[in-house]
């Protein structure tokens, strides 16, 4: 199984501030903006939350973006985020570059998504949300998808096409080869089975991010440097990006504005102890 660490939702170009960790733990990755979507940002909700007032709240005001805004709802994992038709299911749009480098890297049906994005605790303040004063931003894993099906857009089964019909990707122009990704229905991890598709809550096993560094500095288990011989990650195969820093641990420097790095481990058991302290918590 290959896995994938798929970069989603606000950034430093699409959004502009980092998506908000709760005081409860739930993590809400803001879609980036996208004016062709059928999806606003207050049609959008996460547990009874409106995810409008909270990118309204978020946004400085130089860039604001209102909650009348569209937005490109993609990965789209949460059942309840907007009302669904019958048979829907977990649903990733990829096209372009980014779709061609999981192509080359053989990604394909089994293989595991791990999104991660730009976070920072956020809370309530008289009645907006702020971010929490004295906090660090931090990439961190927010969610994950293993791969069922990946079908190319302009030739959908008839029923998925009629339950995908609001999919960011099947409106508005997108570059050849623009395709869909539908969950499986289950995954296994560490011996247990699990969804084949969920959004996290914050833990400090799921931040990449190096404590009180640039958070593109990533914590990463040690036998995934290249000089170690069990796995590639692709776009970092340059063993002076890697900085052992003891026996478990290595640094990672990444890449600008990936979006994709393919995980490609040669010993199972290693992907599986680590995937397995990644859902820890989750039955």
């Amino acid at each position: 199984m290959k896995v994938i660490l798929s970069r989603k939702g606000f950034d430093s170009g699409y959004g502009k501030v980092p998506s908000p960790i709760l005081p409860d733990g739930r993590m809400i990755s803001l879609p980036i903006p996208d004016k062709d979507a059928p999806a606003t940002y207050g049609s959008i909700q996460r547990d009874g939350i409106g995810i409008g007032d909270i990118v309204a709240d978020l946004t400085p005001a130089t860039k604001k973006i209102p909650p009348t805004h569209f937005a490109h709802l993609d990965p789209d994992l949460d059942r309840q985020a907007v009302p669904r038709p019958a048979g829907w299911r977990p649903i990733f749009g990829q096209s372009g570059a980014a779709l061609g480098h999981l192509n080359k890297q053989g990604v394909g049906p089994g293989d595991l998504f791990l999104f991660f994005g730009w976070f920072r605790p956020a809370q309530l303040v008289a009645g907006h949300w702020r971010y929490v004063r004295g906090t660090e931003s931090v990439h961190a894993l927010w969610g994950w998808m293993r791969i069922g099906s990946v079908l190319d857009c302009a030739a959908l089964p008839a029923d998925v096409a009629l339950w995908a019909a609001g999919h960011p990707h099947l409106h508005g122009v997108h570059p050849s080869g623009n395709s869909v990704i539908i969950a499986a229905d289950d995954l296994a991890v560490g011996g247990r089975r699990l969804p084949g598709a969920g959004i996290f809550t914050s833990r400090p096993e799921r931040v990449l991010s190096v404590p009180g560094e640039n958070r593109s500095a990533w914590r990463m288990p040690a036998w995934m440097r290249p000089d170690a011989g069990v796995a590639t990650l692709s776009y970092h195969g340059d063993a002076k990006r890697w900085t052992p820093v003891d026996n478990a641990i290595c640094r990672l420097d990444t890449v600008a504005k990936g979006q994709e790095f393919v995980l490609d481990a040669t010993n199972p058991e290693l992907l599986d102890q680590w995937l397995a302290q990644l859902f820890a918590d989750l039955r």
